[in-house]
């Protein structure tokens, strides 16, 4: 009889720990579903703009002050996550002091989870002048996002006429 009832306990006691471990992560998924990422890794490049020439819209000949430069535009890859959603996100974006209206494209071209395509992000586009930014972003729902192998390649584009930059970058994460 002592054998049964400790049996029995036993069996209790590992229902309740097995039900407590389960419930462990959906608890810390709800904790980040609201955008508040536990952890990211990011990869930039950044190209110097042409300065603005002579005729171009904007130039103001005879002004005294002087004529803003060129700009830079900056374009990164990043993984950023919760315990149960992984983000690839592609932004390409301009310094404030750039010249003149750019045209600006992002797109996550593929999110990779232990090397398996987990898809891509619609291409995001828009005209943009200093200080502007597309965004685009692949997100991946799992039920952990731990233990596994991230890679988010992104594509970019900046283009005005007569200048084009289309860098490619990837990011990558063990966790």
């Amino acid at each position: 009889m002592r054998t049964k009832n400790f049996m029995r306990l036993n069996i209790q006691i590992l229902v309740v720990i097995s039900l407590l471990f389960t419930n462990i992560p959906s608890a810390l998924a709800q904790e980040g579903d609201d955008g508040d990422y536990i952890g990211q890794v990011i990869t930039t490049a950044t190209k110097t703009l042409p300065t603005p020439k002579k005729g171009e819209p904007g130039f103001q000949p005879n002004v005294s002050q002087p004529l803003p430069g060129g700009g830079t535009a900056t374009a990164t890859a990043q993984l950023a996550w919760t315990a149960s959603r992984m983000d690839g996100i592609a932004k390409t974006s301009l310094s404030s002091n750039t010249f003149g209206v750019y045209s600006l494209c992002a797109k996550v071209t593929k999110l990779y989870m232990n090397g398996v395509d987990q898809g891509s992000s619609l291409q995001i586009c828009g005209d943009r002048t200093g200080g502007g930014s597309v965004t685009a972003t692949k997100s991946k729902a799992v039920a952990s996002v731990f233990g596994k192998l991230w890679r988010a390649d992104t594509a970019h584009q900046v283009a005005k006429t007569g200048f084009s930059w289309n860098p490619t970058l990837t990011v990558q994460k063990q966790l």
